[in-house]
């Protein structure tokens, strides 16, 4: 590894900076290491003060500096606290859900290890624990048992004996875990640990058991079933994977904009999410930093309008041109704009010869002077003319621009900048990418509208400074491309930090069999009132709505009883959210309705050509939004498992076919080029989805053997026979 005068410390500092400005707190940076104690690489754990929200990031080193990431894992991931593990061959190891449970047993003299979170354990190879006593201490919710379950199914075939930890017998509050049993147990030892209540894990009907010692390292070793082949499950039915959404409701709309979303729906005859969601992302990036609200009474905590939005839908179900007529009014300002800014150059081109002409009249004159019998008399003020100001091009939207020429766009409409993309998937695969890390944080800075941001590339010569950030957004993009992407950034990829999560205004609409053909004139008053809408946002001052302005910050708050209204929304929102009971990527989605909630509040109060404090009806209407939109997300997560239905469904046609037989491995199926099975991580996924549902039992490869670690599968004959 190459010398740095940066520590491990001061890169997470460092590379958390901005999460940290955003109200994140250090809580622990864990370093992974080898079998010799040498760092391989590290996770950042923050943790907000305000909302108890994590961010938990991998740090590596590249050899030249520190960069977020994880190292490649061929083998799969190291485990963590791994040199403790070599050094003390013959003891128990305790398994925590997590790196900061694990580090606050260790002190007590406990060997500890972990894999990370709950998701964690088929990522890790846990081939060190081969052969040893394993206690799994779980946290007390439903993913802490589904992590035992899934280390004890990974550990018993590698000889392990396993025990998984009665947390239920401990009394701990729901998500309990090791460290608040410590608190309640400070003076607890390691015997005292050891002691706790358990419960042996054995081999369970249809899964593996070790093999005989005399066959432990043959290559291609395959695990006897427990139960004979007469004696296999039946397999239950795999699950259809269609997920239902709340259709949209014109009422969603304010007064003054429903007329003319129906009018556009009807005669393009498309679903109404099409035109309402872009509609509201644009009314979002005309206010941008005009004007926040603070959803609560007393608190400095403010939000501002610049939503984030996606629509989803096949090919040929008319997104684009809806798209294209939600943002007609915007383009009318965009085109006013632009001829304001020529009329002004075509001054300024004028007013800039004329001021050359002066300063060259004004060097001539100094020149003869300076010739003449009193030179000193010559001063700077004689060679001082007055130029003209570049005029300024006001940007409202920007399509295909580097992040660098973002930040320059940015610096010149400070109000923020409506980001379009036809092809949204394809946006944020670019961006998960390692070397545009820095673009990526560019965009989460812009997605919260409340930070700074500075380029300084030396070897480009660019220093900038952009004062704030604001980014709105809004693309389409089709399911399959959704769903590829959401596998890559969200299973465990770099690109899980949240990006995705931004678009809270992410919706997945059926589209009708039925179509009618319209051909009509477009409602003019309608297209107007709604111009009008647009045009009064675009032209908004912070005095004209009765806003308060502190340090340069105009806000609204909600009237009481929008207040009262929204605090009742959120306490139901914290407590889902903390539940345990949602997909960690759902949970985090969620999560930032703290943010596109009130935002949406704000526009709808707005739009209908409110003032003072956000009303109730907009509240409701916003709280309305949150229902509506929850649904679309879960559609939207829930594509993985659409995705794993569909390649389920697909491997066992060719198991009936015989194109795969018994004992068959995951590179059988991505080798061959079959269609929708050529994606390694879906396959495995399909996979594992077969598994659970008893179409298939895993058997891994023996513990030892050479070569890479190995799973193959044992088909059901009851299902083979169907």
């Amino acid at each position: 590894m190459t010398r740095t005068q940066e520590t491990s410390k001061e890169a997470a500092r460092r590379l958390a900076a901005r999460a940290i400005c955003d109200g994140f707190e250090p809580e622990a940076l864990h370093a992974y290491t080898d079998g010799e104690g040498a760092p391989v690489y590290w996770r950042i754990r923050l943790k907000h003060r305000e909302t108890g929200e994590k961010w938990i990031r991998p740090m590596k080193h590249n050899g030249d500096a520190y960069v977020l990431g994880e190292p490649a894992f061929p083998d799969g991931k190291i485990l963590y606290l791994r040199d403790t593990l070599s050094e003390n061959p013959d003891v128990p190891v305790i398994v925590t859900e997590g790196e900061f449970k694990a580090d606050k047993l260790a002190p007590l003299g406990l060997v500890v290890t972990t894999s990370g979170g709950a998701d964690s354990a088929a990522k890790a190879d846990w081939r060190p624990l081969a052969g040893r006593a394993v206690l799994v201490w779980p946290d007390n919710d439903s993913a802490g048992a589904g992590y035992a379950d899934a280390v004890a199914s990974i550990l018993l075939p590698l000889g392990c004996t396993v025990r998984i930890l009665d947390v239920a017998a401990l009394n701990l509050p729901p998500k309990g875990d090791a460290v608040d049993w410590l608190a309640r147990h400070p003076a607890a030892t390691a015997a005292d640990v050891l002691r706790l209540p358990s419960r042996p894990v054995t081999a369970a009907p249809g899964a593996t058991v070790r093999a005989p010692e005399g066959r432990r390292r043959a290559e291609n070793w395959i695990p006897a079933p427990v139960h004979p082949d007469d004696s296999w499950p039946d397999p239950e039915p795999l699950p259809s994977g269609d997920i239902s959404v709340q259709a949209f409701d014109l009422a969603l709309l304010p007064d003054t904009l429903r007329p003319w979303v129906a009018d556009i729906c009807e005669r393009l005859q498309c679903p109404a999410d099409f035109v309402a969601v872009p509609v509201v992302v644009a009314l979002g990036s005309l206010i941008g930093r005009k004007v926040g609200i603070r959803p609560q009474a007393m608190t400095d905590w403010i939000q501002y309008p610049n939503v984030w939005g996606c629509i989803i839908g096949r090919p040929g179900t008319m997104k684009s041109p809806a798209v294209a007529e939600a943002l007609r009014p915007l383009r009318r300002i965009e085109a006013r704009a632009l001829a304001e800014y020529d009329a002004r150059m075509r001054d300024f081109e004028g007013e800039a010869e004329l001021a050359k002409l002066r300063r060259d009249a004004a060097r001539a004159t100094a020149v003869k002077q300076m010739r003449g019998k009193n030179p000193d008399a010559v001063t700077v003020e004689d060679l001082r003319v007055d130029t003209p100001d570049t005029p300024i091009l006001r940007r409202y939207t920007a399509n295909d621009s580097s992040h660098e020429a973002l930040g320059e766009l940015m610096r010149q409409n400070p109000n923020g900048l409506l980001i379009e993309r036809d092809e949204l998937a394809s946006m944020l695969s670019h961006l998960s990418r390692e070397e545009n890390a820095s673009a990526r944080g560019f965009f989460l800075t812009g997605a919260d509208a409340a930070s700074g941001y500075t380029f300084d590339r030396i070897g480009r010569g660019l220093n900038l400074r952009v004062p704030v950030v604001c980014l709105s957004m809004l693309g389409t993009t089709q399911p399959g491309r959704i769903a590829s992407y959401l596998r890559q950034a969200i299973v465990g990829g770099d690109g899980d930090d949240g990006l995705m999560q931004r678009f809270g205004l992410i919706v997945w609409p059926d589209h009708g069999s039925e179509w009618r053909n319209v051909d009509r004139w477009p409602d003019t008053a309608a297209r107007t009132a709604a111009c009008e809408v647009f045009e009064r946002l675009e032209a908004l001052a912070p005095a004209s709505i009765g806003a308060t302005v502190e340090d340069e910050c105009a806000y609204l708050r909600f009237a009481p009883d929008a207040l009262e209204a929204f605090t009742e929304w959120r306490v139901s929102l914290e407590e889902k959210v903390r539940s345990g009971d949602l997909h960690p990527a759902l949970e985090s989605h969620l999560s930032k309705y703290r943010k596109t909630v009130p935002a949406l509040a704000l526009i709808f109060h707005l739009a209908d050509g409110g003032s003072g404090p956000a009303t109730r009806g907009a509240a409701l209407r916003a709280l309305a939004w949150s229902d509506y939109l929850e649904s679309h997300a879960r559609r939207c997560y829930g594509a993985l498992k659409a995705s794993d239905n569909d390649a389920a469904r697909r491997i066992l046609a060719r198991i009936a076919a015989g194109d795969l037989s018994d004992g068959f491995r995951a590179r059988d199926i991505t080798q061959r080029d079959w269609s929708g099975l050529t994606d390694g991580p879906a396959v495995r996924d399909a996979l594992g989805l077969m598994v659970d549902f008893g179409w298939l039992a895993e058997a891994p490869s023996a513990p030892g053997a050479p070569g890479r670690p190995s799973v193959t599968y044992r088909i059901n004959p009851k299902g083979a026979a169907r």
